[in-house]
């Protein structure tokens, strides 16, 4: 995380401002600290770990056994916001993208056809920039459980002398944190349905004395009629 005094040139026009402040934090995806709170306006280069805009822990020192963890009683989690928008400067963007497309929300979007997405055959973890390449490109070793996955023929590609593949900032997958994944039919265990959507009313005495619930569902009824 770097401090920026200013990232926009000042507005000198006449008329009124309609541009974001420019932020104060430039995020970098690999840093070990803290991001920046969520009010303030920021902006993120994704370098291989996946955005504070995509995923947050509760936790950024996280205790070294589990006794001290149940002794600080401290929660441990990770809360994801998956679409979550975008800044304009943020990389990858729908301008900062390479070969592969962009979803609505900025994330390049990883299409392999009916190959799917490669994954690791033992925990399921997907392609991400720290698996581990070996074998001249052949194996790769999962970066969470350590298993040892053959490469498919189709994705095989020759390493370079710095032991990377010679296509990585040719894949999205290899280079980002936050990417999304077109899947085929064999992720889909029933046909998609229509989004439920449910409406919690208050009818407790005093709601109802007030006609509260009446008005709701007036209100729902002229907006969905």
């Amino acid at each position: 995380e770097r401090a920026a005094s200013s990232l926009h040139g000042a507005n000198t026009t006449n008329g009124p401002m309609d541009l974001q402040p420019p932020p104060t934090h430039v995020r970098h995806s690999s840093a070990s600290i803290p991001p920046p709170p969520t009010s303030s306006r920021f902006v993120v280069r994704d370098l291989g770990n996946a955005s504070p805009r995509f995923m947050r822990s509760t936790l950024y020192q996280v205790p070294q056994s589990r006794d001290l963890r149940r002794t600080c009683e401290m929660p441990f989690a990770i809360v994801c916001q998956p679409l979550a928008p975008l800044d304009e400067e943020d990389t990858p963007n729908l301008h900062h993208t390479m070969s592969s497309r962009s979803t609505e929300f900025g994330a390049p979007l990883v299409d392999y056809g009916e190959e799917g997405p490669v994954r690791c055959q033992s925990c399921k973890a997907y392609m991400n920039p720290f698996m581990r390449w070996l074998d001249g490109g052949r194996r790769f070793q999962c970066n969470f459980c350590g298993f040892l996955n053959e490469c498919p023929d189709w994705y095989f590609c020759n390493l370079g002398q710095d032991q990377c593949r010679r296509d990585q900032r040719d894949r999205a997958e290899l280079c980002y944190g936050s990417v999304e994944w077109t899947v085929n039919d064999k992720y889909v265990v029933r046909p998609p349905a229509r989004p439920a959507v449910v409406f919690l009313l208050d009818i407790s005495a005093d709601a109802v004395r007030q006609g509260i619930p009446q008005q709701v569902c007036q209100s729902l009824l002229a907006i969905f009629a």
